[in-house]
């Protein structure tokens, strides 16, 4: 399976961590790193984000939106905006047919192969945060030419809906809104009622285990969770139990659910590394 992560600016630490957990667990895994920096990985196929621009991404770029509002000094915001697009560009410029995609900081437990029957291959796979929100916990992307359609329709909300103080997450909502049929929202939450044992993380189990980045996990601190996510809600309310132990799962009902990725804000990968971890990339 072809795996693309994209990272502007510095390359931190933990992003290593993320592409040998990828090797790791998937031993047919392409990694395509593409990033505007000069480091360059072994074993994976680096990338430079500015030989792939399109004219359409250029053209968002020039527009910098949050040039006038409170978020215009933190790159993050444009950056994560900009990610659709670059994933697009990549996506074309390598005629990918196929491809999953997830933040830099996400850690996987499960090959493709495990999973395969769990995406829709004519749509958009990505996981919902909330009601308002989704994020790239886990994506995966099976058809081009519909992801291409999304990524149009995303460019037309961006340049003329756009309004100050709105993310990435947020537009990609509104888009699955008003184009749901190209979208199919992967699985999150337990449900007895099914026979399926996998979920996957938008953010909040990773929060849940790990913390925030500003706000990291300690033996003497309460666990972070918020009742603004699906899945926060659930474990405030004690619906839900959540373990790490070898992997991440969930236990509802006295049923176990296996946790596909984590997504692991507190940046601390190295806590929560699949069994078999290697270093692929010396």
């Amino acid at each position: 399976m072809n795996y693309i992560i994209i990272h502007t600016g510095e390359i931190p630490e933990y992003i290593s961590q993320t592409l040998n957990s990828i090797m790791t667990v998937d031993k047919n895994a392409q990694i395509f790193f593409c990033s505007d920096s000069i480091k360059k990985y072994k074993n994976i196929e680096n990338i430079n984000i500015n030989d792939i621009k399109s004219p359409q991404t250029q053209k968002i770029e020039s527009l910098n939106f949050y040039k006038e509002t409170p978020w215009h000094t933190n790159p993050l915001w444009i950056t994560s905006l900009m990610r659709i697009f670059y994933l697009n560009d990549l996506i074309s410029n390598l005629n990918l047919k196929q491809g999953v995609h997830f933040d830099s900081d996400v850690i996987i437990y499960k090959p493709y192969e495990k999973i395969e029957h769990l995406f829709d291959q004519s749509k958009f796979n990505i996981t919902p945060l909330n009601k308002e929100e989704l994020i790239f916990g886990y994506a995966y992307i099976g058809n081009q030419g519909i992801f291409n359609e999304i990524v149009d329709n995303f460019s037309n909300i961006v340049t003329n809906e756009f309004g100050n103080m709105v993310n990435e997450m947020k537009l990609l909502k509104n888009l699955h809104l008003k184009s749901g049929e190209h979208f199919n929202l992967l699985n999150i939450l337990p449900n007895a009622s099914e026979e399926e044992e996998y979920v996957f993380d938008p953010a909040s189990y990773g929060q849940y285990l790990g913390g925030t980045h500003t706000n990291p996990y300690r033996f003497y601190k309460r666990r972070w969770a918020g009742d603004h996510h699906y899945i926060g809600k659930e474990i405030i309310e004690n619906q839900l139990t959540i373990k790490f132990k070898n992997y991440p799962f969930v236990l509802k009902e006295k049923k176990k659910y296996e946790i596909v990725n984590l997504h692991i804000h507190s940046k601390e990968l190295k806590r929560f590394l699949p069994q078999g971890y290697k270093n692929y990339l010396i």
